[in-house]
């Protein structure tokens, strides 16, 4: 959680910061129509994302233009932030690191984190050396990378079934660039 931008006391609790953290993972070669197709739905749902958690939790000089919703009680009067998390690759992963960045929502703070397989400098090295100023670009903006405890080597064939890849922890919502359907 956050840190936030209410004085504490002894009766009154701290308020957290509204954060959405949304992790991103798409294909790695696209043609020139998915290219086009993602680019435009990642503009509409992080578009429609930003303006909620501007409502949700708007910060005091947004509550003289509208009503504020009651769950804005339990937020601090901070910018909300919307927190871009991504692999740091070809594809996909450059256009929504791309179309986020061009986002200007002034009421609405921005984040960029990364999450990669094994340490940097080995996942840097198995990335196209074409990519490589976007993917030093995409590092450098990041705030923080996350490299899990795994291993770069093959896993041994195990009797143990792998976790389905699509199971959801933490509650953080996650969006896979084969599965924007929209209507």
């Amino acid at each position: 959680m956050s840190g936030s931008a209410e004085i504490s006391s002894p009766s009154s609790p701290l308020f957290p910061d509204l954060v959405l953290r949304v992790g991103f993972a798409g294909k790695r070669q696209l043609d020139a129509i998915q290219t086009e197709t993602a680019t435009t739905r990642l503009r509409d749902v992080f578009g429609v994302i930003g303006w909620r958690l501007v409502e949700i939790a708007p910060m005091d000089d947004a509550e003289k233009e509208r009503p504020v919703p009651s769950i804005a009680q339990f937020y601090s009067h901070k910018r909300s932030t919307l927190r871009l998390i991504h692999g740091l690759c070809e594809g996909a992963d450059t256009i929504a690191y791309d179309v986020f960045r061009e986002i200007v929502m002034p009421a609405l703070e921005k984040d960029i984190a990364a999450v990669v397989p094994f340490p940097i400098t080995d996942y840097r090295a198995s990335r196209d050396p074409d990519f490589l100023p976007v993917f030093d670009k995409q590092l450098a903006v990041s705030s923080y990378v996350v490299v899990p405890d795994g291993i770069y080597d093959k896993p041994e064939k195990s009797s143990t079934p792998p976790i389905h890849p699509r199971v959801q922890f933490r509650q953080n919502l996650t969006c896979d660039a084969s599965s924007l359907q929209f209507q």
